[in-house]
């Protein structure tokens, strides 16, 4: 099997969520997961541990949410690429944290992908 990578990104803002998606779309990634997530400060500040796991994010009512996109890149000349243009996107700044995280895991096996 030939290397792939597992792209992870955690975006703090759903309006760059949107930027991030078109282009995504428009280098060519169409297929890639997109989770509703929320943070552990957030989570924490003031919900019952127990109670998190039986409430929907959807049901908590005045929280930061952010978005978890996950994408299978076949190369790491393409993860470079495509972690340079969210870069740009996000307004990452490894001096100024909290627009988000970025990190990818090789593949070791698989099933199911399709480029």
């Amino acid at each position: 099997m030939k290397e792939q990578y597992v792209l992870v990104s955690v975006i703090n803002s759903t309006k760059a969520f949107k930027k991030v998606k078109a282009k995504l779309k428009e280098i060519g990634y169409n297929r890639f997961t997109a989770i509703d997530s929320i943070g552990s400060t957030e989570l924490l500040g003031d919900i019952e541990f127990s109670n998190m796991f039986s409430k929907s994010l959807s049901k908590m009512d005045n929280r930061k949410y952010n978005k978890t996109l996950i994408l299978v890149l076949p190369s790491e000349e393409q993860v470079n690429c495509v972690m340079d243009e969210l870069e740009k996107i996000l307004h990452m700044d490894p001096t100024k944290p909290g627009k988000g995280i970025m990190f990818t895991i090789p593949i070791i096996t698989c099933q199911g992908v399709r480029f």
